[in-house]
């Protein structure tokens, strides 16, 4: 019994993890915004366009320097991850 379990507890990770990686291959996705993909900044981090990577063309962007969001190169607790910080309505969608 207990191997039925690994096996469906390792065939369930396995399939997690595929659909978590390539959220392209979702039915009906409108918008993926990736912090390794599209974001357009400036030699101050500000980010003044974020391009998504659904294919459906969307980009936010911000042409106002005061109100442009910063691009974090990398954070700690996210695995070196990148990540951009903003506040609320900083950033328009065209």
């Amino acid at each position: 019994m207990r191997k039925k379990l690994y096996i469906f507890i390792f065939v369930f990770s396995i399939i997690n993890s595929i659909s978590f990686a390539h959220p392209d291959l979702i039915s009906g996705l409108k918008i993926w915004l990736k912090t390794d993909y599209g974001v357009v900044y400036d030699e101050n981090y500000k980010v003044s366009a974020w391009n998504d990577a659904s294919g459906n063309g969307c980009v936010f962007s911000q042409s106002n320097p005061d109100k442009q969001p910063l691009y974090i190169i990398s954070i700690d607790s996210m695995n070196h991850k990148s990540a951009i910080e903003s506040d609320n309505n900083t950033l328009k969608l065209n």
